[in-house]
């Protein structure tokens, strides 16, 4: 049996979600870049908000520590931020474009 992935490819949500505030807590940075998670970059629609420095250039950053060590440093559950906050704003904009 071949399982089929879901490919979810949403480039107005991408450039929506660069203009998103980084969803670290204590970040203040504006500008975020948007972060695959599970490495799923074929789903648009799972990603969260991260700041150049918690995505790829700091010390801390996800790409440096991986995703389960990157929530342990920063006391900080990422999927429940997708599950919470990401996907519901997902679908409230994706239905705002009618």
């Amino acid at each position: 049996m071949i399982i089929k992935r879901k490919e979810v490819k949403a480039e107005w949500w991408l450039k929506e979600v660069r203009n998103m505030r980084c969803c670290v807590p204590d970040c203040t940075a504006f500008k975020s870049q948007p972060h695959h998670l599970l490495k799923m970059r074929w789903r648009d629609d799972l990603i969260i908000p991260l700041c150049a420095r918690h995505h790829t250039f700091g010390k801390d950053s996800i790409h440096v520590l991986d995703e389960l060590n990157f929530m342990k440093q920063h006391n900080f559950n990422i999927y429940e931020y997708l599950f919470k906050v990401m996907l519901p704003a997902y679908e409230q904009a994706k239905a705002n474009r009618g």
